[in-house]
Parts: C-alpha cells; structure tokens; sequence
C-alpha cells in the first residue's frame, strides 16, 4: 500500500514496543521513517526491520537532536543568522 508514499514520518521512541510498531506501519504505507530513540543499536534493528519489509528512511539518536537545540540556544550561536542546521545524523532524506 502506498498511503504515504512521498512522506516522512518522524517516529519518537521507535527502539522498541509500541513506537517501533509505528515506524514498521509508516514504512509499509510507504512513508520515509526517520527512527530516533536513545539506543542505538535498537533503533538500527527497526530500521533493518523497515527495510526488510521494503521500506526506506534513517536512524537519529535522540542526543544528537538535544545538542543542536542546546548550542542554538546558546551564546555561541548568537551570530548564526539565515542558515539551516541539519540534524540527520548524516542521512538526508528527500
């Protein structure tokens, strides 16, 4: 089925349980996943269930996304104007 197909689900929490099950749903529908969570090597095995099942998308460990929001509100950030941070754990996705 292709619900979602040309979108991007973002799943919160996707290392396991309820979570996880969300992000194999989206995918089935089509959707590009982003899979984030704090344990790593969890959330690499939903997305390699994702994949499995034919879907597509990345995993960010939430840590990564705490620290580009706390250095934005930081001082050294102060002069960073008009520009775009990317926090996809090196994965862009279309």
């Amino acid at each position: 089925m292709t619900r979602f197909r040309g979108k991007v689900a973002v799943v919160t929490g996707a290392s396991s349980g309820i979570g996880r099950a969300t992000a194999i749903a989206f995918a089935k529908q089509g959707a590009t996943v982003v899979v984030t969570g704090r344990r790593e090597k969890e959330g690499r095995e939903t997305l390699d269930m994702l994949r499995a099942g034919g879907g597509d998308g990345a995993f960010i460990r939430l840590d990564e996304i705490a620290n580009a929001v706390i250095f934005l509100c930081s001082n050294d950030a102060a002069f960073i104007t008009g520009a775009s941070l990317t926090v996809d754990g090196g994965f862009l996705l279309g």
